[in-house]
């Protein structure tokens, strides 16, 4: 791959092009050149970091990756184009989109800070960075809104996963916009004022000075044409200050007028971002409601069909259990898979249900198929409520070999294991004390005696204590 000159890179590009050769070479000294291969990761979504790149050659994929797995691209950036903008207004900063090298790709990477540092003497940079992202932030609102994503659950998925960080985003972002336009209106009156306040000094001084040339030459006309001429050459000299200070004063004006469009231009930009602010609040609020009442079908349909089939006297139909419990799973509601759990959690008391409950925990840990039920990846909290409530059903059904092997994946589970811990918030919804309670029930019922039943709580006990608190 052909070396880049980015020094040139830099001066012709159109965000860059204002900057002098020292201002160039102080940006290069904060940055570095990366060199990717086709298909390889750049930046990922949800990592820290505040560098911003520029595109030197090749092109990169801007891609979103939802729950299900399947990545959705939102845009291609190529050669001129940067990208990594987003993280420079979020605290903490972090990656709102994973990056992929469409192709092979030369990229310079600028410190995130000194590129703030540079952008603030320089407002036009900041300005042109933040109408960039404004345009990017509207194209991923369109292309959800548009319908450009493969089905409804695709849509709602962006739009849910999405809409809190553009919002954080487009808040960030006005409050840089406010800033830039408060610094380039008080720059462009105080160059204004500055140049009003030299123009008036030279222009009294250089009247000044001609009211007394003239006395001079009035008076003292007769020592002579040398004389004189020296005196012509001192008026010449402040004429040309003149000349100078009106010139002084037509590139002052220039300067505000281009520091007013400059000004009006990050107006708009704030305008269509406070707007684009709105159109996603709506959006939310409807989007919000739309899950409402999805949650109460899915509740209302699934869950309670699942209750019902696992409360049957004559006992439930395997296949429809597992059918239920799958649709609700694939609505990636939380709150539906907890309901779920919880006719899980009480079904696993009844002996005629265990066998079922146990077969739902089981395609839920293993991902086994059946006909017309496809492998499902379970959240972190989900596939260890399974592991857990599956080890507690082979407890009371005295299943010591098929209790040992499960109880070794769940270790090596656990082991690997390295999200937030979840005790606390599994005691939120389940109580761990219930299996105890009701073996204690049992115990005193005379239905088993009380050796067995201190060894299942005990075993029971410490499952729980397995899990990562």
């Amino acid at each position: 791959m052909r070396e880049l000159d980015w020094k040139v890179v830099l001066k012709e590009h159109a965000v860059f092009s204002a900057l002098g050769k020292k201002e160039i070479d102080r940006i290069l000294k904060v940055a570095q050149q990366r060199e990717c291969q086709k298909d390889e990761v750049i930046l990922r979504e949800g990592e820290r970091g505040d560098s911003i790149f520029l595109i030197g050659s090749g092109a990169v994929d801007v891609t979103l990756q939802w729950k299900d797995g399947h990545t959705i691209r939102l845009t291609t950036l190529r050669k001129g184009d940067f990208f990594g903008e987003m993280a420079l207004f979020e605290h903490p900063p972090r990656r709102s989109a994973t990056v992929i090298a469409a192709d092979a790709c030369q990229l310079l990477e600028i410190d995130g800070q000194a590129f703030l540092a540079l952008a603030s003497k320089h407002p036009e940079i900041e300005s042109d960075v933040i109408a960039k992202l404004s345009a990017r932030l509207k194209d991923v609102g369109e292309r959800v809104i548009k319908g450009k994503l493969k089905s409804l659950d695709d849509k709602i998925e962006a739009l849910s996963t999405k809409l809190d960080a553009e919002l954080r985003a487009g808040d960030a972002t006005l409050r840089a916009t406010q800033t830039v336009f408060d610094q380039t209106n008080r720059r462009a009156n105080e160059i204004i004022e500055s140049a009003e306040r030299s123009r008036t000094r030279l222009t009294v001084a250089a009247s000044a000075a001609g009211v007394v040339i003239t006395a001079v030459i009035a008076v003292l006309g007769f020592l002579g044409f040398s004389e004189v001429q020296n005196i012509r050459e001192q008026g010449e000299k402040i004429a040309k200050i003149r000349v100078e200070v009106e010139k002084t004063r037509v590139a002052v004006q220039k300067k505000a007028e281009l520091a007013t469009g400059k000004a009006e231009e990050i107006q708009k930009a704030a305008s269509d971002l406070d707007s684009m602010r709105a159109k996603l609040s709506r959006y939310n609020e409807e989007l919000e409601q739309f899950k409402a009442k999805r949650r109460e079908f899915y509740s209302q349909t699934f869950v309670r069909r699942l209750s019902d089939e696992l409360g049957k006297d004559d006992g439930p139909n395997i296949d429809s259990v597992l059918d239920d419990y799958m649709s609700i799973l694939r609505s990636g509601d939380r709150h539906l898979a907890d309901e779920a759990f919880q006719v899980i959690y009480a079904s696993i008391l009844e002996p005629k249900s265990r066998f079922a409950s146990r077969e739902i925990l089981d395609s839920g840990i293993s991902g086994n198929k059946r006909e017309g039920i496809k492998e499902y990846t379970q959240t972190d909290q989900q596939r260890m409520l399974s592991y857990y409530l599956m080890l507690v059903a082979l407890i009371l059904d005295g299943e010591s070999e098929k209790y040992d092997e499960t109880l070794e994946r769940f270790k090596n589970y656990v082991a690997g294991y390295s999200g937030l811990p979840l005790k606390e918030s599994l005691k939120e919804k389940f109580d761990p004390e219930l299996y105890s309670i009701y073996l204690d029930a049992q115990a005193e019922a005379r239905e088993s005696d009380r050796k067995t039943v201190d060894i299942k709580k005990n075993l029971i006990k410490r499952v729980w204590e397995q899990i990562p608190g």
